[in-house]
């Protein structure tokens, strides 16, 4: 039991107490009057409590909606985004990925805004910015990407796992991982938690640094296919995702995307 005496001129007739616990989640408990400004009250153990002389609280009444498999073809470009404002559906996982005016052309295109590599309290992966549903096998992604610092622009297909905090060490989610640096080198991996990355092709292609391009990730059973600006660049088979998301990411420093599209 613990006793409570109000002063500092608080003044109340009643004292209203909410609990959260296993099996409440923000339920008023109890109300107590204070005798000469006194009034005691025995606290469970495990369990949060909010003390309050105000009244009128209650839970919200929306009504969330059936679930539904994410949608399949999906594309987004951004325009209806408030700018500084994340998009609707890609869910940051490190980094922050904005809407930001596009760099040489109209409208409004996705940014990586974070330039400084945060002090990490856990692992902290390259940034990237989580979207689809684990159960897709067969499908595209693709995007246009545009250079605006050293960092790569990077996209990703059959993320089976975004859990980082299996491996300290992780520079990105378990997955196929396609990397293209701004001097025109790039390299088709297979991430792993806790496994060795491995190269399943690379190579170096004639771009333009300043202009914007597209990347795309094709899955197809075995077979996985990279293009950029629609010319192939690797044609590959592995097994070692069969599944999962999609993800667009950088290093830590500024590059834009443009013009998302999934298709089955």
């Amino acid at each position: 039991m613990v006793s409570f005496r109000l002063t500092g001129g608080l003044a109340a007739t009643e004292i209203h107490i909410w609990e959260t616990s296993a099996s409440r989640t923000f339920e008023q408990v109890a109300s107590v009057k204070p005798v000469e400004g006194v009034f005691d009250y025995t606290f469970d153990p495990e369990a949060l409590y909010s003390l309050t002389t105000t009244t009128g609280q209650g839970k919200g009444t929306a009504v969330a909606p059936p679930p539904a498999a994410f949608p399949l073809p999906y594309a987004e470009d951004f325009e209806q985004t408030p700018l500084s404002h994340a998009p609707k559906y890609l869910s940051d996982q490190d980094g922050a990925f904005e809407a930001q005016p596009c760099a040489g052309r109209q409208g409004r295109c996705l940014e990586q805004v974070i330039s400084a590599k945060p002090i990490p309290w856990g692992p902290l992966p390259d940034p990237f910015t989580l979207d689809g549903d684990s159960a897709w096998a067969d499908y595209s992604v693709e995007a246009d990407v545009r250079f605006l610092s050293a960092s790569p622009v990077v996209v990703m297909g059959r993320i089976d796992s975004a859990d980082v905090f299996q491996d300290g060490n992780a520079r990105w989610p378990s997955g196929y991982v396609l990397r293209l640096k701004p001097d025109g080198s790039w390299e088709l991996l297979s991430a792993g938690f806790k496994k060795t990355i491995r190269t399943l092709a690379s190579g170096t292609a004639k771009l333009e640094r300043g202009q914007w391009h597209r990347l795309e990730l094709r899955f197809h059973g075995r077979q996985i296919i990279a293009t950029l600006d629609g010319a192939p660049m690797a044609t590959v088979e592995d097994v070692a995702h069969s599944h999962g998301m999609f993800a667009l990411g950088t290093e830590w420093d500024h590059a834009q995307f443009d013009n998302l599209r999934v298709t089955p």
